[in-house]
């Protein structure tokens, strides 16, 4: 016949195996063993502890280094403000005028502090520095 169109008949799909749940849940875990890795493992918890405390001594220092560091930049912002008092040194000349023309204070030395004797020379000192604690000055009491 013409105009006929053969066609082959279609196989149904190979399928796998079904394979059921249970099998799926009973299926053993699979455990290589090592030796090497064991013997790391077991011999390996002191290193480890070793280490740990290591890095952590590491940790330490550098963090009292910064510390060092800020306590001597504080110090040294300290001095330089009870040196040229309350604001920091001037980098133009020193000729005792401010910009507007206008004199500025002059400022105390530390012997005019320690002038007189006796407990008279401390109480002076003590007062005439803003606080001992914000200048950050040790003041001794000189007996001459």
């Amino acid at each position: 016949m013409e105009g006929e169109i053969e066609v082959e008949p279609q196989l149904p799909p190979i399928r796998a195996p079904h394979i059921k749940k249970r099998a799926l849940k009973n299926k053993a875990l699979a455990v290589s063993f090592n030796e090497k890795d064991l013997r790391d493992y077991v011999t390996g918890f002191h290193k480890r502890k070793k280490k740990r405390r290591k890095e952590a001594q590491k940790q330490q220092e550098e963090a009292l280094r910064r510390k060092r560091i800020e306590d001597r930049k504080k110090r040294r912002l300290e001095r330089e403000l009870v040196l040229y008092g309350e604001a920091p040194p001037a980098s133009g000349d020193g000729d005792g005028y401010s910009e507007d023309g206008e004199e500025s204070d002059p400022i105390a030395s530390v012997s005019d502090y320690y002038s007189g004797s006796g407990k008279d020379a401390f109480h002076l000192a003590l007062s005439q520095a803003q606080s001992a604690r914000e200048c950050n000055i040790n003041l001794r009491f000189i007996a001459i």
